[in-house]
């Protein structure tokens, strides 16, 4: 059986990416908040600490991994690469200018937006600055 291949509505490249950009800082979001409350029924607190990191770098494998599939399906060239410092771009923001107000509710309309804001950013530097062998 051949593999199908995943596609999605033909539209311009950087509102593709303002697109992912919302839907995986939706996505960061609820993996966040679902790590906060697994921690939580293991060890009694929303703090895991060692085994946190292991559930941090779990929820930004899977944000890129997926910002790249979305990306792949709206046909933008290097995904994997875009969505990779996308997703750096967004932890760094966030750990620089959000973590003491991370737990307001209002994170839920700041974390996609700046999604939004790194995934533009990072279609416009992949799109510039990669090496195109001609």
């Amino acid at each position: 059986m051949p593999k199908r291949e995943f596609s999605l509505p033909a539209i311009p490249a950087l509102q593709a990416a303002l697109a992912v950009g919302a839907l995986i800082g939706l996505l960061a979001v609820l993996l966040t908040f679902a790590s906060l409350k697994l921690c939580e029924v293991v060890r009694g607190t929303d703090s895991c600490g060692g085994p946190g990191l292991l559930l941090l770098v779990a929820t930004l494998v899977i944000l890129t991994y997926v910002g790249g599939w979305l990306l792949r399906g709206f046909g933008i060239e290097d995904p994997g690469s875009t969505s990779f410092l996308a997703v750096g771009l967004l932890a760094v923001a966030a750990m620089l200018f959000f973590l003491d107000v991370i737990y307001n509710w209002w994170m839920v309309i700041v974390i996609p937006l700046v999604a939004m804001a790194t995934y533009a950013l990072s279609w416009w530097v992949t799109t510039r600055f990669v090496d195109i062998d001609e």
